[in-house]
């Protein structure tokens, strides 16, 4: 090891960009190792709450005295493959009881990077992985003034830039994460909550319609931007949600839904199942869930165990009571554009891939006009979202979500370029927009 020592005095270097947008894949390279050295890389971070995330791998440099992360697996590690961003969805939480990644704000991610022989750190880098690039504007919504509660992201750059509506999930708030990404790509995004925000319903019960068409009435009002029709994007149940704002309001199009349901479903606040949504002042039908004693018992079981408990065969069981469930499916066939849908194969959260196969299934028998395109990730769970982030916890709470670290991580990349290639091909642009590219 004297000729490895004797070669740190030309120091080892760490290759990566210092600064990227957290939806950027990076080239990571290891340079001027001595050869056949073994070097030990590391990552860390921390979540929203608080939670360190790590993460680690073991190489061995060739001749040139290189390791590109890109193209070499790990001798160990937290990952297996060849994988560029492999050190980044693999950091696992130091939480005894772990949680998921908690990141939906805009603020940058803040990663740190080390590599190390013989147990010494011998390079160390600090990247920060962006949500807003640097020409988009962040604009938090006056709720008081305006009824409305969110966040307004623009990039000053582009000329009338597509709107779009993005919509968070059963945790309630804003994401701003997908909204903030999504500007630092060309468009108009409001990141709108519609509960658990200030004067906003603190739970997710009978929530109006009207309060949408307020947002999209709002984002129609917003000058320099192009307002022939407004895409939504929505997860879990905020993919419910977009493909029913889709079905009632026909300037929103396309439509993107993560891990959706067509069908609507109860809200089990305060434990009286009830409508998740009204529209001109009435509770909307939903779908019962069908529990039992013995499920009830399990759920209260797991709340002492605290072990992962999945409701998938729940969700499935009691949409097959009946077919249509007295209009509590969505109207799919309504929708005034094309409509993307993912889903996991192994959500244990609600069966999102047959949830999407029936909304699909729909729309062919109704001949919808306008392009469906489902995106089945067989292997992944309910945590189908932007990428790059850690994916190796598969529960919430007493909720299980499914999937596997590698596969819930190949899916997060592969279905957001896709979507993105989607909503580039399908939002309406004006003529001059059109003229210009």
């Amino acid at each position: 090891m004297k000729e490895a020592i004797h070669d740190m005095m030309n120091p080892l270097q760490l290759e990566v960009a210092e600064t990227s947008l957290l939806d950027d894949k990076l080239d990571i390279r290891v340079t001027h190792a001595p050869t056949a050295c073994t070097v030990t890389l590391r990552a860390a971070t921390t979540d929203e709450e608080g939670v360190v995330w790590r993460s680690y791998a073991v190489f061995r440099s060739d001749n040139s005295g290189i390791i590109d992360l890109g193209r070499q697996a790990p001798l160990e590690g937290t990952y297996q493959t060849p994988d560029a961003m492999g050190l980044f969805w693999s950091m696992k939480p130091s939480a005894s009881d772990p949680e998921i990644f908690q990141k939906a704000g805009s603020d940058p991610l803040q990663v740190t990077l080390t590599a190390e022989v013989e147990g010494m750190i011998v390079a160390e880098r600090q990247i920060v992985r962006q949500v807003i690039a640097d020409e988009v504007e962040r604009i938090p919504l006056d709720t008081d003034e305006l009824g409305i509660a969110g966040t307004f992201f623009r990039p000053r750059t582009a000329e009338r830039p597509p709107a779009v509506l993005v919509l968070a999930g059963s945790g309630g708030g804003v994401n701003e994460l997908m909204a903030g990404l999504l500007a630092s790509r060309g468009y108009a995004a409001l990141a709108l909550a519609y509960f658990g925000v200030g004067p906003l319903p603190s739970q997710l019960r009978e929530i109006p319609l009207e309060y949408f068409e307020k947002a999209v009435s709002w984002l129609k009002s917003q000058p320099g931007i192009c307002h022939e029709s407004i895409a939504v994007v929505g997860r879990s149940k905020g993919g419910e949600l977009a493909l029913l704002l889709g079905a009632t309001y026909p300037e929103l199009h396309p439509v993107v839904s993560y891990v959706p349901s067509p069908y609507l479903f109860s809200s089990f606040v305060g434990g009286t199942p009830a409508s998740s949504w009204t529209h001109k002042g009435e509770p909307l039908p939903f779908v019962p869930l069908r529990m039992n004693l013995a499920l009830l018992f399990r759920i209260l079981s797991r709340r002492f165990t605290k072990q992962p408990l999945s409701f998938a065969s729940l969700y499935e069981k009691s949409v097959k009571l009946k077919p249509d469930w007295g209009g509590a499916m969505i109207p799919l066939e309504q929708i005034q554009g094309p409509v993307l849908l993912i889903s996991g194969g192994d959500d244990k959260t609600w069966p999102s891939t047959y949830f999407s196969e029936v909304a699909a299934a729909r729309l062919i028998e109704k001949e919808f006009p306008y392009p469906v395109r489902h995106l089945s990730y067989l292997d992944a769970g309910h945590m189908i979202q932007v990428p790059y982030l850690p994916s190796t916890v598969h529960r919430s709470g007493t909720l299980l979500l499914g999937g596997s670290d590698d596969k819930d991580a190949e899916a997060c990349a592969e279905s957001w370029a896709e979507m993105l290639n989607f909503l580039d091909n399908h939002c309406t642009r004006t003529e001059d927009q059109e003229e210009s590219q």
